[in-house]
């Protein structure tokens, strides 16, 4: 389609897009770490003991249980070198804070080069509203583009936003409030001819302070442990980001140094072969995942009570699913904010905290049509381990708000009754719709190396989002749409021996999931199990 060059619109977009792509040319003068820095940051490293790992689900994010080799990890103590902890940088932070605005800049305009590459198809988007219409609540919608875009692909860049602020070494706060700037500005200067997308303004800094978190956590341990080609390869990759802004401040690296000291890495990798079934549909699932989580407990003493502010517990996992008539995957990540460790005695130890988790789930089978994605906002979260002598009892809730979005499971139904009538244009696009809700999961588990054993239930409900659907003054019906989910699993895991590196294992595990999906008048049910056997290593 061609453009007309004259239209009003389209030249205010050119020219906000023009101010955004200038930030790509900030220059920052490169500095080079001395010698007895870099010997700071190499000194000192040695490999570290690790927490458990949390086995996967059906359907369901990693499990908070921990299946350790090695006792409670909240009771762990981190050493971190005094000398290195309190080192000064002559730079008060300012070029810092530079930096991070270029790296912004440099996405927007990247973005921004996008845009206008690809503007055929992004002027079907556009409303050409007034200034005064663009920056009232009239012009605020939900969109109606795939759960994978809104769901994984932007918390993907929120992340990126706050990885790269992150680790400039500014704190939570602030490379959050660069996420949400990046974010704020896309929507409104890039973006400027369309609607606010009411879902993007929560889900890419939200999801991004989660996903950002945990992978800058990655990032900082893998460009502490570059001893091989396979070390530089994974620093200058999954590590990026930091990485990359150390090579203009040398100070970065004496600061990482230490906070990378105090940082605990454990993960799993596994393959699973299960036994799928909904209704009447069975197919056997082939299953691989990966998780990682890292801890962060800085200069925490034996016993006692100590309050962290840092993101002392970040995890992120994905997994894929695929077989015959049957696929899936998954993607999400949690970072604990702020809480409180408590040393009980005796080896006992509790956590409380708050933070913000994104997760995003898809598994087709027959009848079983399961799609949801998930923004924990908030909540509690509690973890506790106590050991006896005969075993050692680990036990787990969190309970969140959540924004959200789900497929209707009553949909197909539904829409055979509209007949002429026009409901949300998410749900006639997409078969999802977005809500507020709320989730709660808890755990238990029995640890005794080299068994294990455990059980996870979780809940979550969420009401559809009425009001501000993409086309709402087109809309004759705005449905009410309602869901709910229950998942109760278990497991037994049994290690194989232990290594440095890590513990191969193998394990049973069984699973069954039920969802009620309700929509005006129509209701569906509809269940899922699967039993499956699990071959993996724990690793860190």
């Amino acid at each position: 389609m061609g453009l007309n060059r004259s239209n009003p619109a389209l030249q205010r977009g050119a020219s906000v897009c023009r101010l955004l792509t200038l930030g790509c040319f900030v220059l920052v003068p490169p500095r080079v770490a001395s010698a007895d820095e870099l010997a700071t940051f190499d000194a000192g490293w040695q490999t570290l003991p690790t927490l458990g790992v949390p086995h996967w689900s059906l359907i369901q994010p990693p499990s908070d249980m921990q299946h350790g080799p090695t006792r409670a990890w909240l009771s762990r103590a981190a050493t971190v070198e005094a000398a290195v902890e309190a080192s000064e940088s002559a730079d008060d932070g300012t070029w810092r804070h530079w930096r991070s605005m270029a790296e912004m800049a440099a996405f927007l305009g990247g973005g921004a080069a996008w845009y206008w590459i690809d503007i055929d198809r992004n002027l079907a988007d556009w409303d050409e509203l007034s200034v005064r219409q663009r920056f009232s609540w009239d012009a605020v919608r939900t969109d109606n583009n795939d759960l994978i875009v809104n769901y994984v692909s932007h918390p993907l860049f929120g992340g990126a936003y706050y990885v790269f602020a992150r680790s400039n070494q500014l704190s939570i706060a602030e490379a959050a409030a660069y996420s949400l700037v990046t974010s704020t500005l896309w929507e409104y200067g890039l973006e400027f001819n369309e609607r606010t997308s009411y879902n993007d303004a929560f889900v890419t800094p939200g999801a991004g302070i989660a996903v950002g978190e945990a992978w800058y956590s990655i990032g900082l341990l893998l460009n502490a442990r570059r001893s091989s080609l396979w070390g530089d390869i994974l620093a200058w990759t999954v590590g990026f980001p930091v990485a990359f802004n150390r090579l203009f401040d040398d100070q970065l690296v004496v600061d990482q140094a230490a906070r990378a000291r105090a940082l605990r890495l454990a993960g799993t990798a596994y393959y699973a072969v299960g036994d799928l079934r909904s209704g009447g549909a069975r197919a056997t699932r082939h299953t691989v995942g990966l998780q990682s989580e890292v801890i962060k407990r800085e200069s925490l003493a034996d016993s006692g009570s100590q309050w962290f502010a840092d993101g002392d517990w970040t995890r992120l996992w994905l997994a894929g699913h695929a077989g015959h008539g049957v696929w899936g995957a998954q993607f999400g990540a949690d970072t604990v904010i702020a809480g409180l460790r408590q040393d009980m005695g005796n080896e006992r130890v509790m956590m409380l905290g708050t933070g913000i988790g994104f997760e995003y789930a898809a598994v087709h089978l027959g009848p079983w049509k399961h799609q949801h994605a998930l923004l924990h906002l908030g909540g509690a979260f509690f973890k506790v381990e106590l050991p006896t002598s005969l075993f050692e009892v680990r036990l787990g809730a969190r309970l969140t708000p959540d924004f959200s979005a789900t497929n209707s499971l009553g949909y197909p139904s539904f829409s055979e009754t509209l007949g002429d009538e026009r409901g949300k244009s998410i749900l006639r696009k997409q078969g999802y719709y977005y809500g507020w809700g709320w989730s709660g999961r808890w755990s238990a588990e029995l640890w005794r190396d080299p068994f294990s054993l455990g059980v996870e239930a979780t809940y979550g409900e969420v009401d559809s989002l009425d009001g501000l659907d993409r086309s709402q003054e087109e809309l004759t019906v705005d449905e009410r749409a309602f869901d709910s989910r229950d998942n109760l699993s278990g497991f037994v895991r049994l290690r194989l021996a232990q290594r440095p590196w890590g513990a191969p294992y193998v394990e049973l595990h069984a699973e069954r999931e039920r969802r009620r999906s309700k929509l005006e008048t129509i209701s569906v049910r509809r269940s899922a199990s699967e039993i499956s056997l699990r071959l993996g290593t724990e690793f860190w």
